[in-house]
């Protein structure tokens, strides 16, 4: 998360362990992790690999967050599972 500046960090910390864990899984074909190990990741692990993802997409596209938000429900802030 060293990556990211204060506001992406946070917005990042607010999704749930289940929206990290879809919007990763949306996006196999760019992060180097296959589905089971998505699914295994523990959150710590999940938000280093969505930075990841953000820092790669950052690069290509101007609102990365919008490239890999999808059309999930936002739920409240520290919702784990």
């Amino acid at each position: 998360m060293d990556s990211l500046n204060d506001d992406e960090a946070r917005s990042l910390r607010k999704m749930s362990t289940v929206q990290l864990r879809g919007r990763l899984l949306r996006n196999m074909t760019l992060i180097k992790a296959t589905a089971d190990e998505v699914a295994g990741m523990p959150r710590d692990a999940l938000l280093e690999c969505m930075a990841n993802l953000y820092a790669v997409l950052k690069e290509q596209v101007d609102s990365p967050l919008v490239t890999i938000e999808g059309d999930d429900e936002r739920t409240e802030e520290g919702e784990d599972e």
